[in-house]
């Protein structure tokens, strides 16, 4: 049995990464005075590495052959240590304790964050969902990132300026942005563009793969969607002051939450739990938020309308646009839930709409033939896998 088949090795992964986790936590919350300084709120790489450790660690442990529960359990430890590194590094660079090689511990944030970046990204999309590349070709787009990885982390090394999510201190071993920027810049055109090969590889594998593979690249993608969604917006406000700072930090942290689903929807994709369900979770999420946005609306407009067109102030007026808001409840869900199904969850749709055919059928059917023959075609038309 190899290192890559065996479960052990990934349980004692799995215990040595929330071991450093655990540390970190503690050492987060002796040092919790301190202001927030990087990308996102504090210890996020904690919680990311949480997630990419135990969801690492049961892929590799029932999907023994995918490399993607490795990948992950590797990413897992790179965002653990980045975790105790942080709070080790800002507990020492803030007088808080004394303690050695501090700078040598904060120089770690400046390039090691892009590997663990790598292995739930690019290096995940180029195995999934059957654990091998699409062709033997691939192996090139592979070894493209992981070159591009090493070289951006050279660059990302010896970078001059603060280091990414201390925001306290310089790179201790900074050198000119030129003789750093060649490397960086070869590194992240590696990575960015293996990157979009891909999700190509993706889109290939869903046009040629079966309905099981379509079904799990769904799930991959639409947990990615959500983080294309939020990517832009938030690191752009994090470099540009588009939107007040509680604004900025709130999308930065919706960013994160965000990207904890691509590990998880890799996991339930892979073990095949409940895959079918795809359809009916993406139809129940558009038809909250969209029902959620409708009501907001109605509720502003109802303030407006009863606070300062009608002499209807104070607490009267937010009771009825509440009031409001409520009654209109029901019905708005009843028919965004019916459009979102007829676009979304086609053949739910589709199945109550020929079961109420046949029930109006019944009332007026009296042959017992006609009516098994026409509840065989009902079952074969309604009966799709759960």
């Amino acid at each position: 049995m190899t290192w890559r088949r065996s479960p052990n090795l990934a349980r004692g992964i799995w215990i040595i990464g929330v071991v450093l986790i655990a540390v970190g936590t503690v050492t987060l919350a002796l040092t919790w005075d301190q202001p927030r300084a990087g990308f996102a709120f504090r210890g996020f790489s904690g919680v990311v590495g949480t997630t990419m450790l135990s969801t690492g660690a049961i892929l590799a442990v029932r999907r023994t052959e995918n490399p993607i529960g490795w990948l992950f359990l590797g990413g897992g430890s790179v965002e653990a240590i980045l975790f105790v590194a942080a709070q080790y590094a800002i507990g020492g660079l803030s007088g808080t304790w004394h303690l050695p090689a501090v700078m040598a511990v904060a120089w770690l944030q400046t390039w090691l964050w892009l590997p663990g970046i790598a292995c739930m990204t690019v290096l995940p999309f180029l195995y999934f969902p059957t654990g091998r590349l699409p062709g033997p070709r691939w192996s090139l787009v592979r070894d493209l990132a992981i070159v591009g990885v090493v070289l951006a982390c050279v660059g990302l090394a010896v970078s001059p300026g603060r280091i990414v999510n201390l925001g306290i201190v310089d790179n201790p071993i900074g050198i000119g942005s030129g003789l750093a920027g060649l490397p960086l810049a070869l590194g992240f055109l590696c990575f960015f563009g293996t990157l979009g090969l891909s999700v190509a590889s993706l889109v290939v594998r869903s046009r040629r793969g079966s309905l099981v593979e379509r079904l799990q690249i769904k799930w991959l993608a639409c947990a990615a969607c959500l983080v294309g969604i939020l990517f832009v917006p938030a690191t752009v406000s994090s470099g540009y002051p588009i939107l007040p700072r509680s604004g900025s930090e709130l999308l930065a942290d919706l960013l994160i939450v965000s990207v904890l689903l691509v590990p998880l929807a890799i996991m339930v994709a892979i073990l095949r739990y409940r895959l079918y369900d795809i359809d009916r979770i993406v139809s129940r999420s558009v038809s909250y938020v969209t029902v959620t946005g409708i009501l907001v609306a109605i509720y502003l407009v109802s303030i407006i309308l009863l606070t300062r067109v009608l002499p209807f102030g104070g607490p009267i007026g937010t009771a009825a646009s509440v009031l409001v808001a409520v009654a209109f409840f029901s019905p708005i869900r009843q028919a965004v839930q019916k459009a979102v199904d007829r676009r979304f969850d086609r053949e739910r749709y589709d199945a109550e709409a020929t079961i109420a055919a046949f029930a109006a059928d019944l009332q007026t059917e009296v042959e017992l033939d006609s009516i098994r023959t026409n509840l065989v075609e009902v079952v074969e038309r309604t009966m799709h896998p759960a």
